[in-house]
């Protein structure tokens, strides 16, 4: 006998717990409301500030400094190797092209 299956309908927010609109389909997992999804987005400008900022200095310093140089070495024994294996063309979707991992979703 198979599993039954559960879906619950998700419909307060991840993070607050506020409730969400009405929608006429089951939400697949916990969604987060717009507040909390600003405080999000607001939270990542940060960072994004700060990776511009590096990559601007990082982009003016010579690979010498930044120590690449000895960073990216390869290992001899990488270069004379030589790799065997079959490569796998089929593709993880069935016929309705929904990935393998996420039509169980409810396992």
């Amino acid at each position: 006998m198979a599993r039954p299956i559960k879906r619950f309908p998700h419909n307060k927010c991840a993070e607050c717990g506020a409730d969400m609109r009405e929608v006429i389909y089951l939400r697949p997992f916990a969604k987060i409301c717009a507040d909390c999804k600003s405080i999000a987005w607001s939270g990542n400008a940060e960072v994004k500030q700060e990776h511009v900022k590096l990559k601007q200095r990082n982009s003016k310093m010579t690979p010498e400094e930044l120590g690449m140089d000895e960073m990216f070495v390869d290992d001899p024994k990488a270069v004379k190797e030589i790799e065997y294996g079959k490569v796998s063309k089929r593709p993880t979707t069935i016929n309705n092209n929904v990935n393998m991992l996420e039509r169980n979703h409810h396992v």
